[in-house]
């Protein structure tokens, strides 16, 4: 049997083809991510197909030659452009809460598990957060690379025995087995906990990869018998043309593996067809000379679409003209050239075959062990190497005490001790400061709950602690806010945080005694725009009404449905004594300044809204929570109203930047800058809370 197969080279055009243009723009062919799939049935494929002559070896010459191949053909591509895509992002892209992940998953692509990553930091591959992570994409290489770990435990016994044979027979039954049981348990996985928990692990794509294995293995079992069933196997390849098409156009991305997956590996079977015939219309369209040069190079294309696509979109953008079209010739010209004088040099080198198989694994090992560290050395200089103001000017963007404790040092009575710690089960974390030197220390205690909006105060109530002499607790669950009078405690998107609320209050009540202060701050409005979605909000989308300042009547009734909530979360408080500070709503913007502020980036399509926004049309769209919260405060005396909004806006007009620096990091959060600006008056309002009867 040939070692090579036009066709199959035509078929990877057509998956990286698939590929790009989803990530392109996904509404252009939005089932185009199962082009991985097909990738995934290809690699077991090829891969056995290549083994097929090294019978008679033993076995460790057998695993000299499979590393050593698989290392030549995968990792000098891999180490460029993973060193040149940590150098731009190092360049151009802000250490934030909301990129904090993508270091660890560039660290670990080195490595071949950048999956493993991603699926303990339970990033979904449709979310913002992994389209803005110029690594997301190795997640498919490291499942390839840990399967080459395996593999030749599972295909030596099948290369070693002669065709026909009961134990060649056996082998080819035991690689059905091992996929069934894979199939097997992504799906029982996928029904009993969801599809994003069998996204990136082998154990549950094993099955796709052991598919094209089988699929050589039987062709190689029948050899020319194969011939027989051809007229059925020339009709299928047809179908399934049709079912990957279908399956490219197909919306819902979250149908998987039962449409996706499951489809796009039958259809990939059958599009591989017969190994031995290759004069069939199909198979010469997909062996034509375009789809020959894009799939020789579809490695290459593949391993640079993405971080070139992302970093489009953390600079100039990638939705409008003539910036899509760029990074597009961008990628091919990157993949050319990488295939050219990357990929393919040391594969043709025949000197460089000569060399015995271990000192090659020796050399690669060596290498990408320097490429990884010049990679860490990379992301420790960020700060002195990265060019955009939220890097240079680190203090004011996202620095957590630097800046606070420079511009109030004087007032400062002591250093707290800081402890971090979660709560059981997972159910919050909270961040622990004490007083233990200040001479001043038995002030009631402050316990602050809430989400990333109470996280973003972590500069004011450090320098509370150290000011006042004041216990400060930060009890905090990311997504999860405490009573955000937007939606009833129970309607939150995560049903997990109706958990961890009822966990942090027990926290509070047991730590509390009588006349200590709960401080509630959250963003308790629809958000104008979310990260990575140039124009979007929560409820108030659905709003046709002639200004997005107005709130919808959906809105207003939900607003009163929290409001009717939340006396059943707030009485605790009031039956152990304690006194409940709500923060009134922010301003809110319709841009991040993060990502708005540099001379690369201003002009991206989702900067377009800026930072300005007139202060009646933001009491305008605050008003009705305001008064839910207010109402709320009459009706006990135990609840209070803070208001940031009026020291954060001016007369007419609120903004996020106070000339070069930023009142807020993003269009919601404020900024340790903003910390310093509200600190004053934050702290009055404690001391006038701390003032109240117990």
């Amino acid at each position: 049997m040939p070692k090579y197969f036009a066709h199959i080279d035509g078929l990877r055009a057509f998956a990286v083809l698939a590929v790009i243009i989803y990530h392109l723009h996904s509404s252009l062919l939005p089932g185009g991510f199962i082009g991985v799939d097909v990738f995934f049935v290809i690699s077991g494929f090829v891969v056995t197909a290549s083994l097929t002559n090294h019978k008679g070896e033993s076995f460790t010459a057998f695993l000299g030659f499979f590393y050593a191949r698989r290392l030549t053909r995968l990792a000098p591509a891999l180490m460029a452009m993973l060193l040149a895509t940590t150098l731009a992002y190092v360049l151009f892209v802000p250490r934030t809460w909301f990129n904090r992940g993508a270091d660890d998953v560039g660290q670990a692509a080195f490595w071949g598990f950048s999956n493993w990553i991603l699926d303990q930091t339970a990033i979904n591959y449709f979310e913002p957060r992994a389209e803005f992570n110029p690594f997301t994409h190795t997640w498919s290489l490291g499942v390839e690379e840990q399967y080459y770990l395996i593999a030749p435990l599972l295909l030596f016994n099948w290369v070693r025995w002669r065709a026909h044979s009961q134990r060649r027979r056996l082998a080819i039954a035991v690689m059905i087995l091992l996929a069934m049981v894979s199939f097997v348990a992504c799906v029982y996985q996928a029904i009993h906990h969801g599809p994003r928990f069998v996204f990136y692990q082998i154990t549950f794509r094993f099955w796709e990869l052991a598919a094209g294995v089988v699929w050589y293995q039987w062709a190689a079992e029948l050899g020319k018998k194969f011939e027989t069933y051809h007229c059925y196997l020339q009709k299928g390849a047809w179908i399934g043309l049709v079912l990957i098409v279908g399956l490219l156009l197909l919306p819902n991305p979250q149908a998987y593996p039962w449409l996706r997956a499951w489809c796009a590996v039958i259809g990939c079977l059958l599009l591989i067809g017969d190994p031995y015939f290759d004069k069939d219309s199909l198979r010469r369209l997909l062996a034509s000379s375009p789809m020959l040069w894009i799939g020789q190079r579809s490695y290459s294309l593949y391993l640079w679409h993405w971080p070139v696509f992302v970093m489009f979109r953390w600079t100039v953008g990638l939705d409008v003209w003539p910036f899509n079209v760029l990074a597009l010739g961008l990628t091919l010209v990157l993949g050319a050239v990488s295939y050219r004088w990357v990929e393919s040099p040391l594969r043709k080198n025949q000197r460089f075959k000569k060399i015995p198989a271990g000192w090659r694994i020796v050399g690669f090992l060596v290498f990408i062990g320097i490429s990884w560290q010049s990679a860490r050395l990379l992301l420790a200089h960020q700060p002195e190497l990265g060019l955009g103001q939220p890097t240079i000017n680190a203090k004011d963007w996202h620095g957590q005490y630097g800046l606070m404790k420079a511009v109030y040092q004087s007032a400062r009575q002591c250093e707290p001790r800081v402890v971090e710690r979660d709560l059981a089960q997972g159910r919050g974390s909270v961040i622990e400061y004490f007083p233990d030197a200040c001479l001043d220390k038995d002030k009631a205690q402050l316990f602050v709950l809430g989400d990333s909006h109470a996280t973003a105060y972590l500069p004011m109530f450090e320098q509370l602690s150290a000011e006042q002499g004041r216990t400060v607790r930060v009890l905090h669950s990311p997504g999860c806010p405490y009573i955000d009078l937007i939606k009833p405690m129970g309607q939150r998107g995560d049903p997990s945080c109706l958990q961890k609320s009822r966990a942090t209050l027990q926290e509070i009540l047991d730590l509390a005694k009588q006349g200590d202060i709960v401080f509630l701050p959250s963003l308790r409005l629809p958000r104008f725009v979310d990260f990575g979605n140039a124009e979007k909000t929560g409820l108030h989308d659905t709003f046709d009404g002639t200004s997005i300042y107005e709130r919808s009547a959906l809105e207003l009734q939900s607003i009163a449905a929290a409001a009717n909530d939340a006396p059943e979360w707030l009485s605790p408080f009031e039956k152990a004594g304690l006194h409940v500070l709500f923060e009134a709503p922010k301003p809110i913007f319709r841009a991040h300044p993060f990502r708005c502020v540099d001379f690369f980036n201003r002009f991206n399509p989702d900067c377009k809204n800026g930072f300005v926004e007139e202060r009646a049309n933001e009491e305008t769209y605050r008003a009705p929570t305001l008064l839910a919260m207010t109402s709320l405060a009459l009706n006990n005396l135990t609840i209070s109203i803070w208001d940031p909004l009026p020291l954060l806006c001016e007369k007419n007009f609120c903004k996020a930047m106070q000339g070069e620096r930023p009142l807020f990091f993003d269009a919601d959060h404020v900024s340790p800058y903003g910390n310093v600006v509200l600190y004053p008056a934050f702290k009055q309002a404690i001391e006038q809370v701390s003032a109240l009867p117990k």
